[in-house]
Protein backbone atom coordinates (compact mmCIF):
# COMPACT_ATOMS: atom_id res chain seq x y z
CA UNK A 1 0.00 0.00 0.00
CA UNK A 2 2.98 2.04 1.22
CA UNK A 3 4.19 1.90 -2.77
CA UNK A 4 0.67 3.17 -4.04
CA UNK A 5 0.92 5.86 -1.92
CA UNK A 6 4.27 6.75 -2.67
CA UNK A 7 4.15 6.70 -6.46
CA UNK A 8 0.40 9.20 -5.75
CA UNK A 9 1.92 11.78 -4.14
CA UNK A 10 4.94 11.69 -6.40
CA UNK A 11 2.40 12.07 -9.40
CA UNK A 12 -0.18 14.67 -7.20
CA UNK A 13 3.56 16.64 -7.13
CA UNK A 14 4.00 16.64 -10.89
CA UNK A 15 0.69 17.79 -12.09
CA UNK A 16 0.11 20.58 -9.65
CA UNK A 17 1.00 23.81 -11.23
CA UNK A 18 3.96 25.12 -9.00
CA UNK A 19 5.76 27.49 -11.56
CA UNK A 20 5.23 28.82 -14.57
CA UNK A 21 7.18 26.52 -16.47
CA UNK A 22 4.46 24.78 -15.75
CA UNK A 23 1.44 26.58 -16.83
CA UNK A 24 3.43 27.78 -20.30
CA UNK A 25 5.44 26.67 -22.88
CA UNK A 26 9.37 26.92 -23.42
CA UNK A 27 8.40 29.61 -26.02
CA UNK A 28 5.48 31.45 -24.11
CA UNK A 29 7.17 30.96 -20.89
CA UNK A 30 10.53 33.41 -23.03
CA UNK A 31 8.11 35.66 -23.94
CA UNK A 32 5.59 36.38 -21.30
CA UNK A 33 5.96 39.42 -20.02
CA UNK A 34 5.01 38.91 -16.38
CA UNK A 35 7.62 40.80 -14.06
CA UNK A 36 7.25 37.89 -11.61
CA UNK A 37 7.50 34.71 -13.75
CA UNK A 38 10.85 33.62 -12.38
CA UNK A 39 9.54 33.34 -8.28
CA UNK A 40 8.63 29.77 -7.00
CA UNK A 41 5.05 29.04 -6.66
CA UNK A 42 3.95 31.86 -9.24
CA UNK A 43 2.93 29.12 -11.45
CA UNK A 44 0.05 28.22 -8.49
CA UNK A 45 -0.21 31.68 -6.98
CA UNK A 46 -1.62 33.78 -10.24
CA UNK A 47 -5.07 31.81 -10.53
CA UNK A 48 -5.79 33.82 -14.01
CA UNK A 49 -3.25 31.63 -16.08
CA UNK A 50 -3.53 28.03 -14.02
CA UNK A 51 -7.31 27.92 -14.17
CA UNK A 52 -7.78 27.26 -10.81
CA UNK A 53 -10.78 28.87 -8.44
CA UNK A 54 -9.22 32.15 -6.33
CA UNK A 55 -10.18 30.39 -3.47
CA UNK A 56 -8.26 27.16 -4.25
CA UNK A 57 -5.27 29.56 -4.47
CA UNK A 58 -5.70 31.26 -1.19
CA UNK A 59 -7.07 28.46 0.48
CA UNK A 60 -4.18 25.62 -0.09
CA UNK A 61 -5.26 23.88 2.71
CA UNK A 62 -8.15 22.51 0.34
CA UNK A 63 -5.38 20.44 -1.19
CA UNK A 64 -2.74 19.47 0.89
CA UNK A 65 -4.92 18.62 4.04
CA UNK A 66 -6.38 15.59 1.93
CA UNK A 67 -3.23 13.75 1.87
CA UNK A 68 -1.32 15.10 5.15
CA UNK A 69 -1.80 12.00 6.71
CA UNK A 70 -0.66 9.94 3.36
CA UNK A 71 2.72 12.33 3.55
CA UNK A 72 3.35 11.07 7.34
CA UNK A 73 2.59 7.44 7.23
CA UNK A 74 5.56 7.42 3.77
CA UNK A 75 8.04 10.24 4.25
CA UNK A 76 10.61 8.63 6.50
CA UNK A 77 10.40 5.18 4.52
CA UNK A 78 10.76 7.65 1.17
CA UNK A 79 13.73 9.99 2.48
CA UNK A 80 15.78 6.42 3.49
CA UNK A 81 15.33 5.02 0.30
CA UNK A 82 16.26 8.09 -1.92
CA UNK A 83 19.23 8.31 0.70
CA UNK A 84 20.29 4.78 -1.56
CA UNK A 85 19.74 5.91 -4.75
CA UNK A 86 16.08 4.73 -5.41
CA UNK A 87 14.83 6.75 -8.09
CA UNK A 88 10.99 6.27 -7.24
CA UNK A 89 11.60 7.21 -3.56
CA UNK A 90 13.01 10.64 -4.74
CA UNK A 91 10.46 11.60 -7.21
CA UNK A 92 8.03 10.70 -4.02
CA UNK A 93 10.40 13.46 -1.84
CA UNK A 94 10.43 15.63 -4.35
CA UNK A 95 6.71 15.69 -5.37
CA UNK A 96 5.75 15.97 -1.45
CA UNK A 97 8.46 18.63 -1.42
CA UNK A 98 6.73 20.50 -4.59
CA UNK A 99 3.27 20.30 -3.62
CA UNK A 100 3.33 21.84 -0.12
CA UNK A 101 5.71 24.52 -1.44
CA UNK A 102 1.76 25.84 -2.63
CA UNK A 103 1.14 26.33 0.93
CA UNK A 104 3.49 28.91 0.92
CA UNK A 105 2.64 31.04 -1.83
CA UNK A 106 0.81 34.35 -1.94
CA UNK A 107 -1.10 35.53 -4.44
CA UNK A 108 -0.10 38.60 -6.42
CA UNK A 109 -3.08 41.12 -5.40
CA UNK A 110 -2.52 39.79 -1.40
CA UNK A 111 1.32 40.32 -1.37
CA UNK A 112 0.81 44.17 -2.74
CA UNK A 113 2.86 46.44 -0.64
CA UNK A 114 1.92 50.46 0.23
CA UNK A 115 -0.41 52.64 2.03
CA UNK A 116 -2.84 52.86 -0.89
CA UNK A 117 -2.59 48.46 -1.75
CA UNK A 118 -5.82 47.13 -1.30
CA UNK A 119 -4.90 44.42 1.36
CA UNK A 120 -6.49 41.69 2.91
CA UNK A 121 -4.64 42.55 6.12
CA UNK A 122 -3.94 46.12 5.87
CA UNK A 123 -0.91 47.81 4.89
CA UNK A 124 1.52 45.41 5.34
CA UNK A 125 4.16 47.86 5.81
CA UNK A 126 3.42 49.48 8.77
CA UNK A 127 3.04 47.18 11.27
CA UNK A 128 1.81 49.68 14.42
CA UNK A 129 -1.26 48.37 12.66
CA UNK A 130 -0.96 45.03 10.92
CA UNK A 131 0.28 41.53 12.37
CA UNK A 132 1.30 40.33 8.77
CA UNK A 133 -0.06 38.23 6.10
CA UNK A 134 -2.00 35.16 7.32
CA UNK A 135 -2.48 36.94 10.90
CA UNK A 136 -6.61 35.73 11.24
CA UNK A 137 -7.82 32.06 10.74
CA UNK A 138 -5.02 31.50 8.09
CA UNK A 139 -2.69 30.29 10.82
CA UNK A 140 -4.83 27.67 12.14
CA UNK A 141 -6.21 26.23 8.85
CA UNK A 142 -2.65 26.00 7.68
CA UNK A 143 -1.18 24.12 10.93
CA UNK A 144 -2.61 20.51 9.82
CA UNK A 145 -0.07 21.11 6.64
CA UNK A 146 2.51 22.36 8.22
CA UNK A 147 2.88 19.68 10.98
CA UNK A 148 2.77 17.00 7.95
CA UNK A 149 5.23 19.12 6.48
CA UNK A 150 7.38 19.12 9.82
CA UNK A 151 7.46 15.13 9.65
CA UNK A 152 7.66 14.74 5.70
CA UNK A 153 10.59 16.99 4.96
CA UNK A 154 12.60 14.37 7.46
CA UNK A 155 15.34 17.42 8.00
CA UNK A 156 14.78 19.98 10.82
CA UNK A 157 17.24 22.14 9.26
CA UNK A 158 15.56 22.50 5.93
CA UNK A 159 13.21 25.88 5.47
CA UNK A 160 9.66 25.30 5.96
CA UNK A 161 10.19 26.92 2.02
CA UNK A 162 11.92 28.31 -0.23
CA UNK A 163 9.52 30.31 -2.13
CA UNK A 164 11.37 33.41 -2.19
CA UNK A 165 9.65 36.44 -0.88
CA UNK A 166 9.77 34.31 2.48
CA UNK A 167 13.70 35.61 2.40
CA UNK A 168 14.64 39.12 4.11
CA UNK A 169 16.92 39.68 1.03
CA UNK A 170 14.54 39.47 -1.16
CA UNK A 171 13.57 42.40 -2.87
CA UNK A 172 10.20 43.69 -2.07
CA UNK A 173 10.61 46.93 -3.58
CA UNK A 174 8.99 44.25 -6.93
CA UNK A 175 5.65 44.56 -4.65
CA UNK A 176 5.23 48.27 -4.52
CA UNK A 177 1.82 49.29 -5.99
CA UNK A 178 3.44 53.20 -5.74
CA UNK A 179 7.33 53.30 -5.54
CA UNK A 180 7.40 56.72 -5.85
CA UNK A 181 5.64 57.45 -2.78
CA UNK A 182 6.30 54.37 -0.19
CA UNK A 183 9.10 52.30 0.43
CA UNK A 184 10.05 49.32 2.34
CA UNK A 185 11.55 49.62 5.77
CA UNK A 186 14.62 47.81 6.69
CA UNK A 187 14.23 44.04 7.62
CA UNK A 188 10.87 43.86 6.44
CA UNK A 189 8.97 40.40 6.49
CA UNK A 190 5.32 39.82 5.86
CA UNK A 191 5.68 38.43 9.43
CA UNK A 192 6.51 39.32 13.16
CA UNK A 193 6.78 36.42 15.00
CA UNK A 194 6.75 36.81 18.93
CA UNK A 195 10.11 37.72 19.54
CA UNK A 196 9.35 40.74 17.63
CA UNK A 197 12.04 39.53 14.55
CA UNK A 198 11.03 38.95 11.54
CA UNK A 199 9.86 35.64 10.04
CA UNK A 200 12.28 33.88 7.85
CA UNK A 201 12.89 30.40 6.77
CA UNK A 202 16.31 28.96 9.08
CA UNK A 203 14.70 25.16 9.51
CA UNK A 204 11.24 23.62 9.26
CA UNK A 205 10.44 23.50 13.01
CA UNK A 206 11.81 26.66 14.03
CA UNK A 207 9.87 28.31 11.03
CA UNK A 208 6.21 27.24 11.91
CA UNK A 209 6.77 27.89 15.60
CA UNK A 210 7.91 31.38 14.44
CA UNK A 211 4.77 31.55 12.50
CA UNK A 212 2.61 30.68 14.49
CA UNK A 213 3.60 33.16 17.33
CA UNK A 214 3.05 35.36 14.94
CA UNK A 215 -0.96 36.04 15.34
CA UNK A 216 -0.06 36.42 19.32
CA UNK A 217 1.98 39.79 18.75
CA UNK A 218 0.34 43.00 19.62
CA UNK A 219 1.50 46.04 17.55
CA UNK A 220 0.61 49.09 20.08
CA UNK A 221 -1.42 49.94 22.68
CA UNK A 222 -4.65 51.94 23.64
CA UNK A 223 -6.34 51.78 27.19
CA UNK A 224 -9.53 49.92 27.14
CA UNK A 225 -10.11 50.09 23.25
CA UNK A 226 -12.47 47.19 23.07
CA UNK A 227 -11.72 43.76 21.21
CA UNK A 228 -9.72 44.90 18.13
CA UNK A 229 -9.05 43.02 15.02
CA UNK A 230 -5.45 41.97 14.85
CA UNK A 231 -5.05 42.06 11.40
CA UNK A 232 -6.62 45.65 10.57
CA UNK A 233 -6.65 47.84 13.63
CA UNK A 234 -6.30 51.29 14.18
CA UNK A 235 -4.16 51.96 16.96
CA UNK A 236 -2.45 54.92 19.31
CA UNK A 237 -0.33 55.22 21.59
CA UNK A 238 -2.30 58.44 23.00
CA UNK A 239 -3.48 58.02 26.05
CA UNK A 240 -7.34 57.89 26.38
CA UNK A 241 -8.92 60.87 27.83
CA UNK A 242 -10.25 60.20 30.75
CA UNK A 243 -13.32 61.66 30.32
CA UNK A 244 -13.92 58.81 27.72
CA UNK A 245 -12.20 56.05 30.35
CA UNK A 246 -15.02 57.58 32.84
CA UNK A 247 -17.94 57.42 30.22
CA UNK A 248 -17.26 54.01 28.54
CA UNK A 249 -15.53 52.13 31.75
CA UNK A 250 -17.56 53.56 34.96
CA UNK A 251 -16.16 52.47 37.89
CA UNK A 252 -14.06 49.42 36.34
CA UNK A 253 -10.17 49.75 37.14
CA UNK A 254 -8.25 50.82 34.15
CA UNK A 255 -5.40 48.28 32.38
CA UNK A 256 -2.36 48.62 30.10
CA UNK A 257 -4.28 45.92 28.08
CA UNK A 258 -5.90 46.65 24.88
CA UNK A 259 -9.01 44.46 24.63
CA UNK A 260 -8.94 42.74 21.21
CA UNK A 261 -8.49 38.86 19.69
CA UNK A 262 -7.52 38.47 15.78
CA UNK A 263 -11.02 38.19 13.56
CA UNK A 264 -11.36 35.84 10.86
CA UNK A 265 -11.71 37.73 8.27
CA UNK A 266 -10.16 41.41 8.13
CA UNK A 267 -9.78 43.67 4.99
CA UNK A 268 -11.60 47.43 4.78
CA UNK A 269 -10.79 49.18 7.21
CA UNK A 270 -11.21 48.01 10.81
CA UNK A 271 -12.83 45.03 10.96
CA UNK A 272 -14.48 43.65 14.17
CA UNK A 273 -14.18 40.45 15.67
CA UNK A 274 -15.88 36.74 15.38
CA UNK A 275 -15.73 35.14 18.52
CA UNK A 276 -16.62 31.87 17.34
CA UNK A 277 -14.37 30.98 14.38
CA UNK A 278 -11.65 32.44 16.87
CA UNK A 279 -12.48 29.75 19.32
CA UNK A 280 -12.75 27.09 16.41
CA UNK A 281 -10.13 27.80 14.10
CA UNK A 282 -7.42 29.85 16.28
CA UNK A 283 -7.60 29.00 19.53
CA UNK A 284 -6.87 25.76 19.09
CA UNK A 285 -3.53 26.76 18.30
CA UNK A 286 -2.83 27.12 22.29
CA UNK A 287 -3.26 23.42 22.49
CA UNK A 288 -2.82 21.70 19.73
CA UNK A 289 0.73 23.55 18.19
CA UNK A 290 3.11 22.98 21.30
CA UNK A 291 2.59 19.29 21.38
CA UNK A 292 3.92 18.76 17.76
CA UNK A 293 6.78 20.35 19.09
CA UNK A 294 6.79 19.29 22.24
CA UNK A 295 9.82 19.57 24.57
CA UNK A 296 12.09 20.65 21.67
CA UNK A 297 14.24 23.32 21.19
CA UNK A 298 12.02 24.64 18.56
CA UNK A 299 8.70 24.62 21.14
CA UNK A 300 7.12 27.83 21.42
CA UNK A 301 7.65 29.45 24.47
CA UNK A 302 5.28 30.23 27.16
CA UNK A 303 5.28 33.93 27.01
CA UNK A 304 3.91 33.72 23.87
CA UNK A 305 0.83 32.59 24.98
CA UNK A 306 0.53 35.46 27.79
CA UNK A 307 -1.14 37.51 24.63
CA UNK A 308 -4.50 35.05 23.72
CA UNK A 309 -4.58 34.29 27.69
CA UNK A 310 -5.62 38.20 28.00
CA UNK A 311 -8.22 37.90 25.13
CA UNK A 312 -9.37 35.29 27.32
CA UNK A 313 -9.62 36.80 30.59
CA UNK A 314 -10.89 40.02 29.58
CA UNK A 315 -13.25 40.17 26.91
CA UNK A 316 -14.59 36.42 26.83
CA UNK A 317 -15.46 36.79 30.48
CA UNK A 318 -17.74 39.67 29.42
CA UNK A 319 -19.38 38.23 26.65
CA UNK A 320 -20.36 34.95 27.87
CA UNK A 321 -23.90 34.81 30.05
CA UNK A 322 -24.69 30.65 31.23
CA UNK A 323 -22.90 29.16 29.17
CA UNK A 324 -23.98 30.52 26.02
CA UNK A 325 -21.55 33.10 23.97
CA UNK A 326 -23.48 36.36 23.20
CA UNK A 327 -24.68 36.23 19.44
CA UNK A 328 -24.17 39.67 18.23
CA UNK A 329 -20.52 38.86 18.33
CA UNK A 330 -20.21 35.65 16.29
CA UNK A 331 -20.15 35.45 12.46
CA UNK A 332 -21.51 33.39 10.22
CA UNK A 333 -21.39 30.46 11.93
CA UNK A 334 -24.03 32.07 14.84
CA UNK A 335 -27.05 29.42 14.08
CA UNK A 336 -24.09 26.57 14.89
CA UNK A 337 -25.81 23.87 18.39
CA UNK A 338 -22.59 24.42 20.00
CA UNK A 339 -22.32 28.17 21.02
CA UNK A 340 -24.84 27.02 23.59
CA UNK A 341 -22.33 25.21 25.30
CA UNK A 342 -19.48 27.71 24.47
CA UNK A 343 -18.24 27.64 27.77
CA UNK A 344 -17.80 24.37 28.61
CA UNK A 345 -16.82 22.91 24.80
CA UNK A 346 -14.48 25.58 23.70
CA UNK A 347 -13.00 27.86 25.94
CA UNK A 348 -12.50 25.83 29.26
CA UNK A 349 -10.54 23.41 27.39
CA UNK A 350 -7.97 26.24 26.24
CA UNK A 351 -8.02 27.48 30.04
CA UNK A 352 -6.94 24.07 31.30
CA UNK A 353 -4.07 23.95 29.01
CA UNK A 354 -3.15 27.12 29.59
CA UNK A 355 -3.27 26.89 32.89
CA UNK A 356 -1.72 22.96 32.76
CA UNK A 357 1.16 23.90 30.75
CA UNK A 358 1.75 27.28 30.84
CA UNK A 359 1.88 28.27 34.20
CA UNK A 360 5.25 28.43 34.96
CA UNK A 361 5.33 31.59 31.85
CA UNK A 362 2.47 33.51 32.36
CA UNK A 363 2.29 36.08 35.22
CA UNK A 364 0.57 34.81 38.74
CA UNK A 365 -2.09 37.23 38.07
CA UNK A 366 -3.34 36.07 34.60
CA UNK A 367 -2.78 32.55 36.41
CA UNK A 368 -5.15 33.50 38.58
CA UNK A 369 -7.39 35.14 36.38
CA UNK A 370 -7.65 31.79 34.54
CA UNK A 371 -8.70 29.69 37.58
CA UNK A 372 -11.21 31.66 38.12
CA UNK A 373 -12.35 30.78 34.68
CA UNK A 374 -12.34 27.00 35.75
CA UNK A 375 -14.46 27.52 38.99
CA UNK A 376 -17.81 27.31 37.09
CA UNK A 377 -16.60 25.02 33.91
CA UNK A 378 -20.34 24.94 32.82
CA UNK A 379 -21.91 28.44 33.31
CA UNK A 380 -19.44 31.04 33.78
CA UNK A 381 -18.56 33.53 34.26
CA UNK A 382 -19.03 34.74 37.80
CA UNK A 383 -20.73 38.05 38.40
CA UNK A 384 -17.51 40.10 39.33
CA UNK A 385 -17.85 41.11 35.57
CA UNK A 386 -21.11 42.68 36.41
CA UNK A 387 -21.24 46.11 35.07
CA UNK A 388 -20.88 47.85 31.53
CA UNK A 389 -18.25 47.25 28.88
CA UNK A 390 -17.58 49.40 25.81
CA UNK A 391 -15.64 47.70 23.14
CA UNK A 392 -15.40 51.04 20.82
CA UNK A 393 -13.30 49.79 18.64
CA UNK A 394 -16.10 47.18 17.37
CA UNK A 395 -18.78 49.94 18.37
CA UNK A 396 -21.02 47.81 20.91
CA UNK A 397 -21.21 47.21 24.57
CA UNK A 398 -22.44 44.86 26.96
CA UNK A 399 -24.56 45.33 30.03
CA UNK A 400 -24.26 42.43 32.64
CA UNK A 401 -26.33 42.19 35.67
CA UNK A 402 -27.18 39.47 38.45
CA UNK A 403 -29.74 37.07 36.21
CA UNK A 404 -29.82 39.31 33.29
CA UNK A 405 -27.46 40.22 29.98
CA UNK A 406 -27.65 43.01 27.64
CA UNK A 407 -25.65 44.13 24.19
CA UNK A 408 -25.49 46.01 21.40
CA UNK A 409 -23.96 46.19 18.24
CA UNK A 410 -23.39 49.28 15.67
CA UNK A 411 -22.24 48.77 12.09
CA UNK A 412 -20.34 51.39 9.97
CA UNK A 413 -18.05 51.25 7.19
CA UNK A 414 -14.87 51.76 10.06
CA UNK A 415 -16.65 48.39 12.12
CA UNK A 416 -18.23 46.25 9.72
CA UNK A 417 -20.00 42.92 10.19
CA UNK A 418 -18.22 39.84 10.62
CA UNK A 419 -17.57 38.53 7.04
CA UNK A 420 -18.60 41.09 5.05
CA UNK A 421 -16.79 41.23 1.90
CA UNK A 422 -19.13 43.95 -0.30
CA UNK A 423 -18.73 47.29 -1.01
CA UNK A 424 -21.89 47.28 0.96
CA UNK A 425 -21.82 44.83 4.26
CA UNK A 426 -24.58 42.48 4.78
CA UNK A 427 -23.29 42.06 8.26
CA UNK A 428 -24.93 38.09 8.24
CA UNK A 429 -27.13 38.50 11.19
CA UNK A 430 -26.83 40.94 13.46
CA UNK A 431 -29.12 44.20 12.94
CA UNK A 432 -27.16 48.12 13.62
CA UNK A 433 -28.33 48.94 16.98
CA UNK A 434 -30.20 46.01 17.82
CA UNK A 435 -30.72 45.81 21.66
CA UNK A 436 -30.47 41.63 22.53
CA UNK A 437 -31.61 41.03 26.43
CA UNK A 438 -30.79 37.84 28.03
CA UNK A 439 -32.00 35.88 31.10
CA UNK A 440 -31.21 32.24 30.48
CA UNK A 441 -29.09 32.87 28.01
CA UNK A 442 -30.24 30.65 25.17
CA UNK A 443 -33.45 33.42 23.74
CA UNK A 444 -31.53 34.69 20.89
CA UNK A 445 -29.91 31.20 19.63
CA UNK A 446 -33.12 28.93 20.10
CA UNK A 447 -35.83 31.71 19.07
CA UNK A 448 -34.46 34.15 16.69
CA UNK A 449 -32.25 32.26 14.60
CA UNK A 450 -34.44 29.37 13.98
CA UNK A 451 -37.53 31.42 12.73
CA UNK A 452 -36.34 34.57 11.01
CA UNK A 453 -34.00 35.75 8.40
CA UNK A 454 -31.28 37.46 10.85
CA UNK A 455 -29.29 38.77 8.08
CA UNK A 456 -32.46 41.07 7.02
CA UNK A 457 -32.49 42.54 10.28
CA UNK A 458 -30.88 45.82 9.81
CA UNK A 459 -31.93 48.93 11.28
CA UNK A 460 -34.61 47.03 13.87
Amino acid sequence: MTTAIRKALAALGAAVPIDKTDTNTASEYSSLGDPFKDLLGEGFADYTENGLLHNAVTHQWEFTDAVGLAIILVAEGAANDARTGDADAQATVDGISRFLHAQFTITPSRRLLGANAVNRWGNLLDFNHTLGVWTDANLAHRLRTWVALMWGWQDYNRPATYVEYWYPDFDFNRFLKNPATDSVPKDFSFLRGADGQSVEPRGAFADISSILSAGYVRPRQLSRSGPMASSRTIRTTATTPPCLRTAMNGSQTQSRWPRFWPAHRCARGTYDLTSTLLSTHLIPILTRAPSTQWCSQFAMTGSAFEVPARWLVYSYNRICFKGHIDWAFLGREYHVEELNFFWERKLIPTVRALVSEHQAALPASLISELQLMLADPITGPSGEFNGNTAFFNSDSMVHRANGWYMSVRMKSKRAQGNEDFESKGKTWHSGSGMLLTKVHGDEVLLCVTNHQPCHLSDDL
